[in-house]
């Protein structure tokens, strides 16, 4: 989820909690297209990444892209 305040809250498979990144901070985006399903992958901080299954990839990145690209 992207809120008002540019932040994205994702929250990893592997955990129970939540956690925010403020999209600003994203070093690069990727769509990595796979035979059954797409994800997005973003690197932070120089070397963390997050990978996200979100249901239509495409779009969401999109969005991650544009809400970036009105900041700057």
């Amino acid at each position: 989820m992207i809120t008002d305040e540019k932040k994205l809250v994702y929250k990893l498979s592997y955990s129970l909690f939540y956690e925010t990144i403020h999209i600003l901070e994203i070093d690069n985006i990727i769509l990595e297209k796979g035979f059954l399903f797409n994800r997005v992958i973003i690197y932070y901080n120089a070397q963390e990444k997050i990978v996200l299954h979100p249901q239509d990839s495409s779009a969401f990145l999109e969005s991650l892209k544009l809400v970036r690209k009105r900041d700057k």
